[in-house]
Formats: C-alpha cells, structure tokens, sequence
C-alpha cells in the first residue's frame, strides 16, 4: 500500500487551468512549505459514519430539526464529533419487498457518502422514508434531499452571500 503519499499530488499551474481533471472539487488545497499540495477528499462510507443505537436515532428524532421533502422525513441534529453520521429508517410501509427497500437504502448512503463534504457542520443525520419514496431514482433523491438541507442553511453553499445561476 504504501505510506499514503500516493492521494497527494503536487498542484503547479497546469492543474488549476480548465483541462484540470472533472472532479477536480475532490481536491482539497493544503498550503505547504514546498507549495500548494493537493490532497484527494475522502469519499469512503465507514462504520463509524453510521447511527446505529435505538438511543442515537430516538435522540435525533426527538430533538433534532424536522426537515419535510415529499418522499422523505430530515432529522437534523449537530454533533460534537469530527464527522458527520447517517441513519436511514426504511419500513414496510415504503415497500413490502426488501429489495425494493435496499436498493433505496443503498442510494440514501451514496448521497450521503458523496456529499457529506457539502455539509455546513458535523451532523447527525436521520433520513425516514415515507411511502412511495422507493420509486425515486438518484436524481429525485438527491434532489429533495439537498433541496431541504439547502433551504435550511446545513449545506457550505446555501450561505446568503452565495448568488444563483439563473
């Protein structure tokens, strides 16, 4: 494996012009004695990012925000953690095929693990699905559920000093 230099890369000019690669905002910018070295973001989803106890979820929802999309219920409560973590509650009511109720619970985690970097603060997070939420696809999902976090000021963008395009 190595010692882990392998996700920084040194940043010289040719880099920051428009042939940079497409998800160049993975990169994040560290100043350096030597220069600026550009060093990959962590996109990985480990246990640790997960709610797990009855307690955790019944203390989010209890005394978290309440952020209401059609298809999904936020619960939203800052932690004193260094990350943010995520719970999903998917019931049967959203689909009797557990399947259907993976596939959704699958994608909730990818939103969650590609733009958890977007969160204004470390937060736990509940997401509940109501019903019919599994006929979602990835688009609608992640668009109700950056659409109420940005609404409600969780997102580094939704500042008011951020314009947007038309």
């Amino acid at each position: 494996m190595g010692s882990g230099r392998e996700c920084e890369q040194r940043v010289d000019e040719r880099c920051l012009t428009p042939a940079a690669p497409r998800d160049a905002s993975a990169l994040l910018y560290h100043h350096h004695a030597k220069g600026i070295i550009a060093k990959r973001a962590d996109y990985s989803f480990p246990a640790r990012l997960r709610i797990k106890k009855k307690k955790d979820f019944a203390r989010v929802e209890k005394e978290g925000r309440k952020l209401y999309s059609r298809h999904f219920l936020v619960a939203v409560l800052p932690n004193r953690l260094e990350y943010s973590r995520l719970g999903l509650v998917v019931t049967r009511k959203v689909n009797k095929r557990a399947s259907a109720r993976n596939l959704l619970k699958r994608r909730l985690r990818e939103l969650f693990r590609l733009e958890r970097h977007q969160l204004a603060d470390n937060f736990d997070i509940v997401i509940v699905a109501r019903q019919n939420a599994d006929q979602c696809n990835f688009a609608d999902i992640k668009r109700e559920i950056l659409g109420a976090l940005y609404h409600n000021n969780l997102l580094k963008s939704s500042g008011k000093k951020q314009c947007r395009d038309n």
